[in-house]
Order: structure tokens, then C-alpha cells, then sequence
């Protein structure tokens, strides 16, 4: 005889074991395939079909393809195949490839756990795996090289996990163009690093050696992305962020060692800039008064600032800064680069900073970050002259074609034209972090400004 509750127990006991075996099959479940560069990857992110990453690149360029991870958590690893990237058997690219892995983390450096933030993005890349969670991507980059043989190269890409392993074709097809040196490309890049949170994240006196150091590695990307311009604060608290300025002014003087510093640091890294731009206005807080750093100070940030003007007896300090920076960039063999003075907003008309500095640098056109609206459109050479003011350069939130009209929205990326000079007429994009571009994604681990106490920005750190 069967009971009917002991046929009942037997079925619970069957429906239990195969929910155990549903759930820890899931938890074991891992899926390898394609992700896509213009994607941002997300824990909502899944893999694409596909085993080929399809790469094309001219002499001197780059190439990224991505691979995906997702499982509970996706525990991966990848490696070029032993047989490496090659064109028959003469031509190989095995340095060339280099394998990175996103993470939300921002900040990788030493003990990143006391003032660690996560991004929803998996922007950040590391050479290896930095956290476990359930979307790893990881990116094939292939450097060019500029003698690079033209051609298909081919390899593998092999991707083990804990619990799953795939093996995928690489394909680079190298083109016979080579691509010009990023300084000499007609694409605008123009960052903003933000010297202040690299000392305070590491501890360091502002513009001392570990600091300049430390910038090192990020100046190095900016580099290879063609960066076109050098920023210098001349005041403090201004919209980067900074509570210090890089060239401390006050009645003992001016003090331009850390200003030294920066450049050589710049012109070992990128070298001579189009543009020298100095932050010497910033008319949206203090009332428009400038805000000088003191010379003296322990240049850990928490020197207070003194009050100044464009007028009276700080006039002559105000020219020997600018003889100060021109005599150096001379100095320094930057015949070409421009001097401009920056940054000029919303307000008009432009008070009596632009008569002061009209007179003692007068050899020194001006930077504005605007909405533009009403403002007059550059003339058909390609200059701007608006109210007294020489423009050289202005970056707008949104496209050029919208000035005189229309709500002021469109591209998140600011918009630059610059007027005049060797880049007249020249559109592109401006990378200006922090500015007009508020979200944190695509930063490439260039620092961003951002204040030194702002919860709600990010700072991307680089391993030491």
C-alpha cells in the first residue's frame, strides 16, 4: 500500500532537489562573446554571438575590439594565443597587443579603499581583473606601429574562466596609410587636468617632484590623444576646482617654481602646445573679484586666498606674471605657441579685467566657454572680434550651427572652433571633462577637475 502523504513527501523532496540543482546551475552559468567599442558596458550589458574580433587600423594608429563576460561573478582571463599576431611567418605583432579589463572602480592606486567610488560603467581600465562581479569586459588594443608591414595579421584570443573557456580569432588589418603624429591631426583635443586632486589623492605638496611624477602617466595619455593645449591658473578657486593656483601671487612676490615644473613636465611628455591658456578670470564666484594664491604656503591646498583686481597696485603684478610666463615659454623653445587668457563666460559687456589685460599683454587673444547666445559669429576669414575682445578660441555645450537661435541644446561634447592662426575655420570636438561633458564615461583615465571636496564627481586614478 502506498500512502498518499508518502507519495506527497517523495514529490517535495524531488521539486526541492531539482530547484537546488536550477539554482546552482545559474550561479555556475557563464557566457563569453563580443561586445562592441561604442558601447558602454553595464551590468545590464550581455555578450554577442560571434569568435572573430575584426580589427582595422592605419600605421601609427590603434584598435580595441571587446570581448564580454557574464556570469555569477564572470572570473576571466584572456591572453594573446602562443602562436601570437602574425603575417606569415616573417612579420609579427605579439608587442603590439595588449589586454585590458573594465572595472567601475575609479580609483586604482594604493589603498584605494579609503575613499573608493563606483561608477554604474565599467569604464576603468586595469591590466588585470579588479573586482568580481557579473560583467567583465575586456579589450584587445593593438598599437601600430608606424613601419608596421601592411597586410591581414592573424591570432587568437584566449578567454578562461572558472566555469567556461572560449577561444577567439584575432583579425588586424593594417593599412599602407600612416597616420600623422597627434599634434599634427586636424582633430581638436583639449582636456583638463586637474593637478589638485592628484596631490590630494596621494598625499603630496602641490607641484612638488612625487607630484609632478604622479602626472606623469596621465600626461602620457593625453599625448597619444594629440592634446593641443596647456591650462595655468593664475588665481584660485576657479570652476576647475582648484583651491590653490599653479603660480602663487601675492606681496613677497610671484612664485613660478611649480609653474616650471608643469612645463618641463608638458614639454617632456607632449611637448609645445598651440596654446598656453591661462585662467586669470573667473567672474562666477567671489563676485568677479580674482582670488591670488600667497606665496609661502605648504602647497597642500589650505592656503586662503587674498582678494585682488585687475586695477591699482595689482596691476604690476598682473604684467610681471605675463612677462613671467612668456619670457619661460620662450625659454623653453615654444616659439609657436600662443599665449590666451581665459575663461570668459555668460557675462556681458566684459568688465575692466579686458582693458587691464587689452594693455599690458596685448599680444594675448582670449578663451571663452559660453552659450554664445547673441553673441556674433566669426567672419568669414575665421576671427571673432566681439565688444573689444579678440577671440582665439571658443567652446560651446552645443553645436556651432545653433549660435543666434534656437534653446541651446544638442551634443553633450562641447564644440570648439578655434579662430585665427594656424587652425582657422577648423572645426572638432573638444574633450572638455568636467565642463561640458558631465558624465564620467569615456574618460580614459585622464583626471578630470573636479573640487577637492565634491562627492557627486569622479577623479580616475593610475596605478603607482
Amino acid at each position: 500500500m502506498i500512502h498518499i502523504r508518502s507519495i506527497t513527501s517523495w514529490c517535495t523532496c524531488v521539486m526541492i532537489i531539482a530547484l537546488l540543482h536550477m539554482t546552482a546551475s545559474t550561479a555556475l552559468a557563464m557566457d563569453i562573446g563580443l561586445g562592441h567599442i561604442s558601447d558602454t558596458v553595464t551590468d545590464d550589458s550581455q555578450p554577442r554571438p560571434g569568435d572573430t574580433l575584426h580589427l582595422a587600423a592605419p600605421r601609427g594608429g590603434h584598435a580595441t575590439g571587446v570581448i564580454v563576460v557574464r556570469g555569477a561573478p564572470a572570473a576571466a582571463q584572456a591572453r594573446l594565443g602562443r602562436d601570437g599576431l602574425r603575417q606569415g611567418r616573417a612579420h609579427q605583432l605579439d608587442d603590439a597587443v595588449a589586454i585590458l579589463y573594465g572595472s567601475r572602480h575609479s580609483d586604482l592606486g594604493p589603498d584605494r579603499g579609503r575613499d573608493d567610488s563606483q561608477s554604474p560603467y565599467y569604464d576603468v581600465l586595469a591590466p588585470a581583473p579588479v573586482e568580481a562581479t557579473q560583467v567583465l569586459p575586456i579589450y584587445v588594443h593593438v598599437v601600430i606601429p608606424e613601419d608596421a608591414r601592411p597586410g591581414t595579421y592573424s591570432g587568437t584570443i584566449e578567454v578562461r574562466g572558472a566555469r567556461a573557456s572560449k577561444s577567439f580569432d584575432l583579425r588586424v588589418d593594417v593599412s599602407s596609410f600612416v597616420l600623422p603624429p597627434p599634434q599634427d591631426r586636424l582633430a581638436w583635443v583639449d582636456m583638463l587636468q586637474s593637478p589638485d586632486s592628484v596631490a590630494y589623492r596621494y598625499g603630496v605638496p602641490l607641484y612638488s617632484r612625487q607630484h609632478l611624477q604622479l602626472m606623469r602617466p596621465a600626461m602620457d595619455m593625453m599625448a597619444k590623444l594629440g592634446q593641443q593645449a596647456m591650462h595655468v591658473t593664475t588665481i584660485a578657486r576657479t570652476n576647475f576646482g582648484n583651491d590653490e593656483a599653479m603660480i602663487p601671487i601675492g606681496e613677497q612676490g610671484i612664485d613660478f617654481a611649480g609653474f616650471e615644473g608643469y612645463l618641463s613636465l608638458f614639454n617632456d611628455t607632449i611637448g609645445a602646445p598651440r596654446f598656453v591658456i591661462l585662467y586669470a578670470v573667473e567672474l562666477a564666484a567671489n563676485d568677479g573679484l580674482p582670488q591670488w594664491t600667497p606665496p609661502g604656503g605648504q602647497r597642500q591646498g589650505s592656503t586662503n586666498p587674498v582678494a585682488a583686481s585687475y586695477e591699482g597696485p595689482h596691476r604690476a603684478a598682473w604684467q610681471a606674471v605675463m612677462e613671467g610666463i612668456r619670457q619661460r615659454i620662450e625659454r623653453i623653445g615654444w616659439q609657436d605657441t600662443e599665449i590666451l587668457i581665459g575663461w570668459i563666460g555668460d557675462q556681458r559687456p566684459f568688465g575692466d579685467y579686458l582693458e587691464m589685460f587689452s594693455e599690458i599683454a596685448p599680444y594675448a587673444r582670449w578663451v571663452q566657454f559660453t552659450h554664445a547666445r547673441g553673441d556674433p559669429r566669426p567672419n568669414d576669414a575665421g576671427q571673432l572680434h566681439m565688444l573689444g575682445m579678440d577671440v582665439a578660441y571658443r567652446v560651446l555645450p552645443y553645436p556651432p550651427s545653433t549660435i543666434g537661435g534656437g534653446s541651446g541644446r544638442g551634443a553633450v561634447l562641447g564644440v570648439v572652433r578655434r579662430l585665427g592662426g594656424r587652425a582657422e575655420g577648423h572645426p572638432g570636438v573638444a574633450f572638455d571633462f568636467g565642463r561640458a561633458v558631465g558624465d564620467p564615461r569615456h574618460v580614459f583615465q585622464v583626471h578630470r577637475p573636479v573640487a577637492r571636496h565634491a562627492d557627486d564627481q569622479v577623479c580616475q586614478f593610475l596605478p603607482v
